[in-house]
């Protein structure tokens, strides 16, 4: 389903067909993307994988592919605000447990801050001893130290913070988890079990965990884009100043990942997406690489969707593309597209693009549609080896 770029816009909005079934991309200027149309069989839908397109870059690009995709899964940044909750019932009492995560990174290092609320609610109409009400909470703050390392991460709880309160505060042992990022969710598993956290709409900042009674220095951030201040993006054909950023002309071999998000204010859905590529290039300039994008939907308004049974849904797209470098450009070609099935997507179709992009320093700049810009940022790389953080 469309939708309306708002706070950032989506580079790979729905595709709009012609008569004959062509699915039709913008050339943009030199020096970015540069589209082209394709023309996929009439009624193919996003649940098949789209037919490769014949590139011209020759067996040594399927040979860097295969490897690629048979290689470790590429290592990613669990950095920004995650939430997780549950809630069950037993012997007349509701139990509602909320947990929000902010996670800062710098190079493979982690810090961050756990907030973790038990709520507490008689539902037999007895009151509890510990305040003579129906209700009580726990609320503690956790500091959290960690590291990144090969196919995930490592974080501890440390110097945990108790709310006040008449009853019990909820102590338990401090927890060491290990987890991977998986789309926009984290999985963590520690010696009391496993959990998925997932990605706030909203992040959640100093002043409202404050708001909680507790203070902290960690703040959700990203790295600026290279041409951040020259200029505003309004989506449509950029701004000339944008692009005066320097050119790298070095190897973009390495890990990338893209986050952002976009909103439709007359329906009030969210569409939170998360790119994660992995590029190779050759001695000669040729360019392999694999690309996924997990998109998460919500509904803010708190409606359910009937494909899912839910209030949110979410999808994943595996892209393969190929390319060559053409002096300070890279030209990059969508090979094949493999979207994994998903009845909220059924009637969805994507096409596949050509591209060129552009190196300035630790990012890769691109346009998407007539000028959409797009920026990447290269992924944390891997210490030789993981620090020492254990307690």
């Amino acid at each position: 389903m469309p939708h309306a770029a708002n706070t950032e816009r989506d580079p790979r909005p729905m595709t709009h067909h012609d008569a004959a079934g062509c699915a039709w991309r913008p050339i943009a200027a030199r020096g970015f993307l540069v589209f082209a149309a394709f023309c996929p069989s009439l009624g193919c839908a996003a649940q098949t994988e789209e037919t490769p397109q014949n590139s011209g870059f020759g067996p040594a690009i399927e040979a860097r592919l295969a490897a690629l995709e048979a290689s470790a899964p590429w290592f990613a940044d669990p950095a920004g605000s995650w939430r997780w909750h549950m809630a069950s019932d037993a012997e007349g009492v509701r139990r509602v447990e909320i947990e929000d995560w902010i996670i800062e990174s710098t190079g493979t290092a982690l810090e961050g801050t756990l907030v973790r609320s038990v709520e507490f609610l008689s539902t037999d109409g007895r009151p509890f001893a510990c305040n003579q009400m129906l209700r009580y909470r726990q609320r503690t703050r956790y500091e959290l130290l960690g590291y990144m390392e090969e196919g995930g991460f490592v974080l501890d709880e440390r110097a945990p913070e108790f709310e006040p309160s008449p009853c019990e505060p909820g102590e338990r042992p401090l927890l060491r988890y290990r987890g991977r990022v998986v789309g926009t969710s984290l999985h963590l598993e520690s010696l009391i079990g496993g959990q998925t956290l997932w990605q706030r709409p909203h992040a959640v900042d100093s002043a409202t965990i404050e708001s909680h009674g507790f203070r902290t220095n960690v703040q959700n951030s990203l790295p600026m884009p290279p041409s951040a201040g020259g200029g505003t993006d309004n989506g449509e054909g950029g701004n000339e100043d944008e692009t005066q950023s320097h050119t790298d002309t070095g190897d973009i071999t390495g890990h990338w990942q893209w986050q952002g998000r976009s909103i439709r204010p007359d329906t009030g859905e969210l569409s939170i997406a998360r790119e994660e590529w992995r590029v190779e290039e050759g001695e000669s300039g040729e360019l392999a690489g694999i690309f996924s994008r997990t998109t998460t939907i919500l509904h803010t308004n708190g409606l359910v969707y009937p494909c899912a049974g839910d209030t949110f849904f979410q999808y994943r797209d595996e892209y393969r593309i190929g390319g060559r470098r053409q002096g300070e450009d890279l030209e990059i070609v969508e090979l094949s597209l493999s979207p994994a099935p998903h009845p909220c997507t059924a009637h969805q179709t994507r096409g596949l693009d050509s591209a060129t992009a552009r190196h300035v320093g630790e990012y890769l700049e691109l346009r998407w549609r007539g000028g959409r810009r797009q920026v990447l940022h290269r992924a944390p790389r891997l210490p030789v080896e993981a620090p020492n953080r254990r307690r």
